[in-house]
């Protein structure tokens, strides 16, 4: 875990888990696979008090204004939000004046098709155990 990482766990994340607001978070505990010897490892998995999965990717502010994505790392978090709809994805981004420890994070929702999931079970894929035996 890199210092912006921790830093992200101690003032995000543990303030939010003792407040109640998340159940549980771990570091790079989850592999997406997003095709053929290609995945994407979110920075932290954290599931919220409501039950809700997200996906949190840290990353800093460049000099030049940019958020740090290396040139493949955006595609792998879009394409994970796209294939699992499912779970939130979150970049959080922290900026800081140069030079000075204090700092501001940004955050950025990445865009899923969770709004074309389906609202109820379509009755017609519901199984039960007999449809087994």
């Amino acid at each position: 875990m890199n210092r912006t990482e921790e830093r992200y766990a101690r003032e995000f994340l543990e303030p939010r888990l003792l407040a109640r607001e998340l159940l549980w978070y771990r570091y790079e505990c989850w592999k997406l696979v997003l095709g053929h010897k290609m995945s994407y490892t979110p920075d932290f998995i954290v599931v919220k008090a409501d039950g809700g999965i997200e996906c949190h990717e840290v990353k800093s502010v460049w000099s030049t204004g940019k958020v740090g994505f290396k040139d493949d790392a955006r595609v792998k978090i879009k394409t994970a939000a796209e294939m699992y709809p499912f779970l939130t994805f979150i970049v959080a981004a922290f900026k800081s004046p140069s030079r000075i420890r204090s700092g501001v994070w940004r955050f950025e929702d990445i865009p899923s098709r969770a709004d074309e999931l389906p609202k109820e079970p379509n009755p017609a894929n519901v199984f039960t155990a007999e449809d087994f035996a």
